[in-house]
């Protein structure tokens, strides 16, 4: 009796805040702007669109945290590696969500590759291991897709599916379809240090869409500063990016209009080794 109480107060807690976490890791650089992150092409796209993996040309690690309203039990930590090469652009990376009553683990596996120079392709395995305090762990594997395509020298524009086959988590009360949603993002080169970017997301458990526009500007050759708004719910969002030699520090702050301030920060280490990709 008392797992069930307990799995019943859970399982409103997770609904009552389904809205403000999509327990996927939000990562510095598309927080920044408030968007779905599916134009990403950096490292940290492997959390939005793989298909930004492409890009990345240096072998690279890092660990981020995400901070969701100043609510501990609702905040995530994670970690990737990335290695690129001419054929292939793989990576790993682990997202940990949650505390000791409720925790969401993640280890995926994704992979991009150029098809041309106007195309490229992405693709993430997730494995998702889900543990509620008091009842045993559930499992499910999701698979993730997304593009990119070079309209023109100045304008690209990405795709990203997420869980498009609507994978489910069962257990002995109820089936819990994980999020999915299909993001469309179009980005506007203005300058080699300035670019815009617009991005419609639909949720499909949430049976609505999320409109943003965001900005990005290097201010310095080691320093860029980002920012964003977005519809549905309202939401404001400001970061920057430091470098410095091979180390580069992300960080983000993003204001819902109804629940409060999230921030985000990440920190991503370079090695020598370089493979294809252009960043």
């Amino acid at each position: 009796m008392k797992t069930r109480l307990l799995f019943t107060w859970l399982s409103v807690l997770l609904f009552s805040v389904t809205e403000a976490q999509n327990y996927d890791y939000p990562s510095p650089v598309t927080t920044a702007m408030g968007l779905s992150g599916a134009s990403d092409t950096t490292e940290w796209s492997l959390f939005s669109n793989p298909a930004g993996l492409s890009s990345v040309s240096r072998m690279s690690g890092g660990i981020g945290y995400h901070n969701a309203f100043g609510i501990s039990a609702l905040s995530a930590r994670s970690a990737f590696f990335v290695v690129p090469t001419h054929m292939l652009t793989p990576a790993l990376s682990y997202i940990q969500y949650g505390d000791d009553l409720y925790e969401i683990q993640t280890f995926s596996c994704s992979a991009a590759r150029s098809i041309s120079p106007m195309l490229r392709m992405g693709i993430r395995f997730e494995y998702l291991l889900r543990h509620i305090y008091g009842t045993k762990a559930e499992s499910a594997f999701v698979i993730d897709a997304g593009v990119n395509y070079n309209a023109s020298e100045n304008v690209t524009i990405a795709l990203f599916a997420q869980n498009p086959g609507r994978t489910a988590i069962l257990d002995d009360y109820n089936e819990y379809v994980l999020p999915s949603s299909l993001a469309v993002a179009c980005t506007f080169r203005l300058s080699s240090s300035f670019f815009l970017t617009a991005d419609l997301n639909h949720r499909e458990d949430l049976a609505r869409q999320f409109y943003s526009f965001g900005l990005s500007a290097m201010v310095h050759q080691k320093a860029s500063v980002r920012g964003g708004i977005s519809a549905r719910p309202v939401r404001l969002a400001v970061g920057s990016t430091l470098s410095w030699k091979r180390v580069e520090i992300n960080f983000s702050a993003n204001y819902h209009d109804r629940l409060g301030l999230s921030t985000t920060a990440g920190i991503a280490y370079a090695l020598d080794f370089k493979g294809g990709g252009e960043n």
